[in-house]
């Protein structure tokens, strides 16, 4: 298992990939990712009908099927993550090339601007292909129908800032399940690490940027049937401004800023004090000939960066080095 320093790593590599990819691919992962996500949806409605009941034309859904609806749903992130994909909530991890220096910003704005379209667009596919084949019952478009309506109510009764919040909480989620899979080297490991962080995701419904654009495009695709009521045809216009815009900057914000960011600060940054003593204790295992160990924290594996870093001291503080020999003698003479 590894140590949250360790997999800091993990995290910043898979985000400098993320950020070297070219548009083509990040188009064709991005679409597929929308796909898998709209897969995971359907299955989602699905078990959610299944425990619904009408009663004078309202429906309700039964609590044991939220339980297991939220069971089915990371199916969408597993497939995600095991078959190379991309969404747009797990790319945002490519910010730890920026903050490491190895990635322009703008390179990465175009980056996830490209994603954002791939899943809209895959979402949107998967929409017209579960319309032409059918694949709704009566049951699951008036479920449909109270998802688009509980988001705009949540977005314009319960005001803007809550999808907004909602939104943070999420990518913290989902963030969060992928860079904690990075730890496991199996499949079991990571099915189960990723699983159960997202089935409290969907269990809370909280708000996810792909998955309320699986919502919105299969809106679009079952207009008028789904269309919220007291909206219209309205109701598209509305739910981007209401619900995608806080969904996409809220996951944005904790997704790319809040937690890449305060590991890296975690991980990278030590007090100068830390520092001093760090590279003075370097020098031991430098004049040893074990270079290697330089800069290696207490139950820290060895690294390549160790080496370099010892170099640096070496070079950028010589008297250190000779501080060093000095305490050395004097503790043979006495």
């Amino acid at each position: 298992m590894h140590d949250y320093k360790t997999n800091f790593q993990n995290a910043m590599q898979f985000g400098m990939n993320k950020a070297k990819l070219e548009w083509w691919r990040i188009l064709i992962m991005g679409f597929l990712g929308g796909v898998y996500i709209a897969i995971a949806f359907y299955g989602f409605v699905k078990v959610t009908s299944l425990f619904s009941v009408i009663t004078d034309g309202a429906l309700s859904i039964r609590p044991e099927g939220r339980i297991a609806a939220a069971a089915v749903f990371p199916v969408g992130i597993l497939f995600v993550l095991f078959l190379g994909a991309a969404v747009f909530n797990g790319d945002n991890l490519a910010f730890l090339g920026c903050l490491k220096k190895e990635s322009k910003f703008r390179s990465l704005l175009l980056r996830w601007s490209i994603v954002l379209f791939a899943n809209f667009l895959g979402g949107l596919v998967m929409a017209y292909v579960f319309h032409w084949a059918a694949a709704w019952n009566e049951n699951d478009l008036l479920v449909i129908k109270g998802i688009i309506e509980g988001k705009l109510y949540n977005a314009r009764g319960g005001e803007w800032h809550q999808i907004f919040f909602s939104s943070i909480v999420s990518n913290i989620v989902i963030v969060g399940a992928i860079w904690s899979s990075m730890a496991s080297k199996n499949a079991v490991g990571k099915i189960l690490i990723v699983w159960l962080p997202i089935f409290l995701l969907a269990i809370a419904g909280f708000n996810h940027i792909p998955v309320n654009l699986s919502i919105y495009t299969i809106g679009l695709a079952e207009f008028p049937t789904v269309a919220a009521s007291n909206y219209g045809s309205m109701w598209a216009a509305i739910f981007i401004y209401n619900t995608l815009l806080p969904t996409l900057i809220g996951n944005w914000i904790s997704g790319a800023l809040i937690l890449p960011s305060l590991y890296y600060v975690l991980v990278n940054f030590r007090s100068s004090k830390n520092k001093y003593i760090a590279k003075f204790c370097s020098l031991e295992y430098i004049h040893d000939g074990n270079i290697t160990n330089a800069f290696c924290e207490p139950g820290e594996e060895l690294n390549a960066q160790a080496e370099t870093e010892a170099q640096k001291a070496i070079e950028n503080k010589p008297f250190i080095f000779s501080l060093y020999d000095k305490i050395k003698n004097r503790k043979r003479k006495k």
